[in-house]
């Protein structure tokens, strides 16, 4: 534990140094250590740090008024972000509810999709479907839609009681199929589970289109999102999209449904939204969804937070978005993440510790594996990501961990997602410093390789 600290740590057996100041893609420590922040905090800071523009116009705010309570006022930077956001959402999504983050964005998705369902008179749908293998924030309501093991186990009988379905891990398919004979059974879980349940007990579907921290930027196959898509409409549940990590520019397009012309009819975002400069996280609402809420018994959605639309953090997201926009940086991380994935790619062909390079945009996995041919995975009490993590770090790499997500007891691996304003020369430093990592891992491990 830091000295003297009344601090109550994560962890508070490590011994923290102090982030001083941010530049760009770095972090500098309290002895001028620079730390390249390969993994943008956790898939947060998406513009970089020290953002002048993001912080002048949260100072703005700030001077104007920074805290008006959403039951008594709005206030002008309130509805021009959402104006804004408006025509840039994928299908037909048109209203957003801000938060403070992530994981009260998916809380509030499941009440939405709850009292939804009971104002259109369909009372007794209230689960919510999850994936194992999957994170959606550390709330009751998220860990209960979530399915990674390890954040469960401390708190299993307090979760509600919702049903989980096999993620598309194509690495490690759960169903033993390889890319060629894939028969989609992920997707058909989907329809299996609403069937089991009973599709009058079955208000929502929840997922991230590119899974992020349970399993380092897992992609799906194309056909995967319009099977679950198809589903979800047979059966009148909504679909409910998880881009807390994926979105705001992290995959290369603003949100990554993008990519496979989801059509949600919520969308959960946070982290990337304002880039780390303020607490921030929204759900992004379908008219449908707006109008029912808004004309049924209540006459208006039952919930709320303090922090609701707080106008300093909205005013940081509304910056993003200027910076984004202005300084045309999802055209430069086209070529940025190409030359990423090339470079991390060459890194697996000299390091046979390395077992699979995935992902998409600014959101790269690499899985460690014992064997690359059969991969194999290395026993858990080697704590291979640890290890990794760790010396990366010392090397002056900050990179963000997955373990433990084939059958909730094995894997290793990191994730590599820095802000998307990176140079081509910070990538070779970045690729310079894992490397030299990987080299002291491999050989460390050396003895557990055949």
């Amino acid at each position: 534990m830091n000295p003297g600290s009344k601090v109550f740590y994560r962890d508070p057996h490590k011994q923290y140094p102090t982030a001083k100041r941010g530049k760009g893609v770095f972090i500098y420590d309290e002895n001028e250590k620079d730390y390249l922040d390969g993994s943008s905090g956790a898939l947060v800071v998406n513009v970089g740090h020290g953002n002048e523009e993001i912080i002048e116009a949260v100072h703005k705010q700030m001077r104007a008024i920074s805290f008006a309570h959403t039951s008594q006022f709005q206030t002008d930077v309130l509805v021009e972000y959402a104006n804004r956001l408006a025509p840039l959402l994928p299908g037909e999504l048109e209203y957003t509810y801000f938060v403070a983050g992530g994981s009260e964005a998916v809380d509030t998705a499941i009440k939405m999709a709850r009292q939804y369902q009971v104002e259109r008179g369909k009372t007794s749908k209230h689960k919510v479907i999850g994936r194992w293998t999957s994170f959606h924030g550390h709330t009751i309501g998220a860990l209960s839609v979530g399915g990674y093991a390890d954040w469960r186990k401390f708190h299993s009988p307090n979760l509600l009681a919702f049903p989980h379905i096999q993620p598309p891990l194509c690495y490690r398919c759960p169903f033993g199929h390889t890319p060629d004979s894939c028969q989609h059974q992920c997707a058909a879980q989907l329809e299996d589970a609403i069937l089991r349940e009973g599709p009058e007990n079955v208000a929502a579907f929840i997922f991230e289109p590119v899974i992020g921290s349970s399993a380092s930027a897992t992609v799906a196959p194309p056909v995967y999102f319009q099977k679950v898509s198809e589903i979800c409409k047979k059966y009148d549940v909504l679909l409910i999209v998880d881009e807390v990590m994926c979105g705001f520019g992290r995959t290369g397009t603003l949100f990554a449904s993008e990519h496979w012309n989801l059509q949600p009819d919520l969308m959960v975002t946070g982290k990337g939204i304002s880039s780390g400069y303020a607490p921030l996280g929204a759900v992004m609402v379908h008219p449908k969804v707006f109008e029912t809420l808004k004309e049924g018994s209540a006459r208006r959605f039952v919930h709320g937070f303090t922090s609701s639309g707080n106008p300093v953090s909205v005013s940081a997201g509304l910056a993003v978005l200027n910076f984004l926009q202005q300084n045309a940086v999802l055209e430069k991380v086209k070529h940025t993440s190409a030359y990423l994935e090339k470079r991390l790619k060459q890194l697996q062909d000299h390091h046979p510790i390395i077992g699979d390079v995935r992902g998409i945009g600014m959101m790269w996995g690499v899985e460690l594996v014992r064997n690359r041919a059969s991969r194999e995975p290395f026993p858990p009490e080697l704590q291979v990501t640890a290890q990794t993590v760790s010396a990366a770090f010392a090397n002056g790499l900050i990179v963000y961990p997955s373990q433990k997500f084939h059958l909730g007891r094995y894997g290793d691996s990191i994730m590599i997602a820095p802000p998307l304003i990176i140079t081509m020369d910070e990538i070779d430093l970045l690729i310079e410093r894992l490397e030299k990592t990987l080299h002291e891992i491999g050989m460390k491990l050396e003895a557990y390789l055949y």
